[in-house]
């Protein structure tokens, strides 16, 4: 559905994908191992399935949280274009671009991926 990448600009490499079940891969290809999921309402785990744990959530404006619950650390945003940041300040560095189509998507990378 949405490719992942390590950077915004021109030299990225594509690291992983999210697919339409919310569910993030850390290949590209069809051979990518699933490393965990978003929900519909933000909520990131560490796993594709039941009992995958929760490590974090991304609320509506792209923030990323590194706690599924009102006491997480905020570790990063999201922009609405999909350019990941490791912070939310703005001094923050760009670490990457999703192509996934809303932000959860690019704050489950934030968490899964760039860890």
């Amino acid at each position: 559905m949405g490719k992942i990448y390590n950077g915004a600009g021109w030299s990225a490499t594509c690291i992983g994908r999210i697919d339409g079940d919310g569910k993030v891969y850390d290949s590209s290809t069809m051979l990518g191992k699933c490393i965990g999921r978003v929900d519909n309402d933000g909520k990131v785990y560490d796993g594709g399935g039941f009992l995958a744990s929760c490590v974090g959530r991304v609320d509506k404006d792209g923030r990323v949280f590194n706690s599924g619950g009102p006491l997480g650390k905020c570790v990063g945003r999201v922009e609405s274009d999909g350019t990941i940041y490791d912070s939310p300040g703005v001094f923050a560095s760009r670490v990457g671009k999703s192509e996934a189509p809303h932000i959860f998507g690019g704050g489950a990378a934030l968490l899964l991926l760039f860890r």
